[in-house]
């Protein structure tokens, strides 16, 4: 969870908000993209 945390917070993203997105609690569809692909995506 502290790698999840520090990955999100150098991507400028809210941990909670992306830890929702991923349990599917609050929006019933996906808004938010895999850290895989932003990381890769700012590299």
């Amino acid at each position: 969870m502290l790698g999840l945390l520090k990955t999100c917070k150098k991507l400028g993203l809210s941990f909670w908000h992306y830890l929702g997105d991923r349990l599917g609690i609050g929006a019933p569809e996906r808004s938010i993209a895999p850290l895989a692909t932003m990381t890769a995506a700012r590299a």
